[in-house]
């Protein structure tokens, strides 16, 4: 286990390791920021299994600065992809109500602004 902490790895405050004994003997540990109140996992320390990690390990763990990159990498693309399907979804819609107010096959809605709120409303299914 270390023992040192690292700064809060979203607002970069201080940290504090807690721990608090509960009502059958229990020791539960966590680490806490004191600018933001991100906290690490909470564990009864008196009673870890090989397996799980002190809060202090956890709190300490960072990501690699590659899998910072990628992952940062990866949320670019996909709200790329978003702002994109979202575009040509309101294109299309667009251009349906264009038409059909043009060549009059949209119930007869002589206002452009309901002739749109009517055909979202059709795919919407209202």
């Amino acid at each position: 286990m270390q023992s040192e902490l690292k700064p809060c790895p979203f607002c970069g405050g201080d940290a504090e390791y807690h721990s608090d004994k509960g009502p059958t003997g229990e020791v539960y540990a966590w680490v806490g920021c004191n600018q933001c109140d991100a906290m690490s996992v909470h564990c009864d320390v008196r009673s870890m299994q090989p397996e799980e990690t002190h809060p202090i390990d956890a709190w300490n763990t960072r990501a690699s600065d590659a899998e910072i990159t990628r992952l940062t990498e990866a949320l670019r693309a996909a709200e790329e992809r978003e702002r994109d399907a979202v575009m040509s979804a309101y294109c299309a819609g667009a251009t349906d109500v264009h038409n059909s107010w043009i060549d009059g096959t949209n119930g007869g809605e002589p206002d452009f602004g309901e002739a749109a709120s009517d055909y979202y409303s059709s795919i919407k299914g209202n």
